[in-house]
């Protein structure tokens, strides 16, 4: 891949700030449920999630599927959508193991 620029750099310090916003108010959450509620509302955030990422998705590739896409950016777009596909199932997994009544 190539050297990201200083906009690149920029989004990926935003992108990092974000996390660590979601990552506190996940842990306040965490703190604050007991493990079955928690779990619910984690579930139901992870479809909102997946919704977002999809409409997103789909975005991405309509911008990248026109004209001539620059190879090396597609497969990046995929290998994001195969890395955020991955992670789900984990969680889904993860959520069942935890939960197996539901």
């Amino acid at each position: 891949m190539t050297h990201s620029g200083p906009s690149a750099l920029k989004e990926l310090v935003s992108l990092a700030k974000d996390y660590d916003t979601k990552r506190r108010q996940l842990d306040e959450l965490a703190h604050d449920l007991d493990f079955d509620l928690l779990l619910r509302h984690l579930l139901v955030f992870s479809e909102r999630a997946t919704d977002r990422f999809r409409a997103a998705q789909q975005v991405l590739f309509e911008h990248l599927s026109k004209g001539e896409a620059d190879p090396e950016a597609m497969e990046a777009a995929r290998a994001l959508c195969r890395c955020f596909d991955e992670m789900l199932l984990l969680f889904l997994k993860l959520a069942d193991h935890a939960n197996p009544r539901a």
